[in-house]
C-alpha cells in the first residue's frame, strides 16, 4: 500500500510540474507526449500545414490513425493538417489525386493542455464532382458537409460519422463503434455496416439501401428504391417511407419484438403486392415500426 501511495505522489508531482510549464508556454496549444525517441512538447500552431488552391481534384485517399476529418465548402480545392507532431503526415497531389497518410508510430500523450485531436480539413468548391473518395481512420469523428462523388468508401474503427448532402453512385460505410448520421443522400447503391452504434438516414433517395447493425437503433426516412434490406441483431427499426404501402413487397423476420405498420400491429411475415420495390427486414430483438406517407 505504501508503494502505491508513493507512485501516486510522484505522478501528482509530475503532473503539477507539467501543468505549470503548460500554463507558462500557453495552455491552449501545447502538451507533452512520449514516443520511441523520448519525451517531447508539441505545439499545434507550429505543426499546422495548410495548402490552398491545389488545382482540381478528382480523387481523395486518406489513411489515418487517430484524427477528426472534415469536408467543408470553400472557393478552391485545398486541405489543412493540424497535428501534435511535425511530419506526422505525408501528403501528395498528383494527376488530380490527393493522398494524405498518417505515419504509424508509438505515441503516448502524457499531458495535453486545451486538448485537441489531430485534424484534417478538406476544402472543396460547391461545384466539385469527384470520381473516388476513400477515408480509412482508426479513431476520430468524420464530418462531411456536401460531397458529390461517384464512389465513397469509409472504414472507421471508432468515432461518429456525419454526412450532409451526399450524391454518389456507390456508397460504402463501415464502422465498429460510433453513430452514423446521413442527411440528404441521393445514391444508386448505399451500404452501411456498424457493430455498435445508431444509424439515422434522413431525406434518403437510394435505389438500393442495405443496412446491417449488430447493436443500435436504425431510423430511415425518405424515398426508398427497388431494394431496401435492414438486418439488426439488437435494436429498434423505424422507417418513414415516402410512398404507398402497396408499392412495396415486404418480408419481415423477427424473434422478439413488435411489428407495427401504419399504426397497426402486424405479424411478421411476407406481404406480396406484386410491386417492383421490396422491403426485407430481419431483427432478432427489437421493434419494427413502418409508416407509409402516401
Amino acid at each position: 500500500m505504501k508503494t502505491l501511495w508513493r507512485v501516486l505522489a510522484v505522478l501528482a508531482l509530475v503532473g503539477a510540474i507539467f501543468m505549470t510549464i503548460g500554463f507558462a508556454v500557453g495552455a491552449n496549444n501545447h502538451g507533452f507526449y512520449f514516443d520511441e525517441h523520448g519525451l517531447h512538447m508539441f505545439n499545434y500552431t507550429e505543426a499546422m500545414i495548410k495548402e490552398e488552391d491545389i488545382g482540381v481534384i478528382s480523387e481523395i485517399d486518406i489513411d489515418s490513425q487517430s484524427c477528426d476529418i472534415r469536408f467543408v465548402k470553400a472557393e478552391t480545392y485545398g486541405f489543412e493538417i493540424n497535428s501534435r507532431k511535425e511530419n506526422a503526415f505525408t501528403y501528395s497531389v498528383a494527376d488530380g489525386k490527393l493522398l494524405i497518410k498518417e505515419k504509424r508510430s508509438f505515441n503516448f500523450f502524457l499531458f495535453n493542455f486545451g486538448w485537441q485531436p489531430e485534424r484534417l480539413i478538406i476544402y472543396l468548391p460547391e461545384s466539385a464532382y469527384l470520381d473516388f473518395v476513400s477515408l480509412r481512420n482508426v479513431s476520430g469523428d468524420i464530418n462531411i458537409d456536401q460531397l458529390h462523388t461517384k464512389d465513397l468508401y469509409i472504414n472507421q474503427t471508432s468515432g461518429d460519422i456525419k454526412i450532409t448532402k451526399l450524391t454518389a453512385d456507390d456508397v460504402s460505410v463501415i464502422s465498429i463503434s460510433g453513430d452514423m448520421k446521413i442527411n440528404e443522400i441521393v445514391a444508386d447503391k448505399c451500404t452501411l455496416n456498424t457493430t455498435s452504434g445508431d444509424v439515422r438516414v434522413s431525406n434518403a433517395a437510394s435505389k438500393q439501401l442495405r443496412i446491417k447493425v449488430v447493436s443500435g437503433t436504425t431510423e430511415v426516412n425518405g424515398e426508398l428504391g427497388y431494394i431496401t434490406e435492414i438486418n439488426t441483431t439488437t435494436g429498434d427499426i423505424k422507417l418513414e417511407i415516402n410512398g404507398a404501402e402497396q408499392d412495396y413487397n415486404r418480408q419481415i423476420r423477427t424473434v422478439t419484438g413488435d411489428v407495427i405498420v401504419n399504426g397497426n400491429r402486424n405479424n411478421a411475415g411476407s406481404v406480396d403486392f406484386k410491386a417492383t420495390k421490396s422491403l426485407d427486414i430481419t431483427v432478432v430483438t427489437g421493434d419494427v415500426r413502418i409508416n407509409f406517407l402516401r
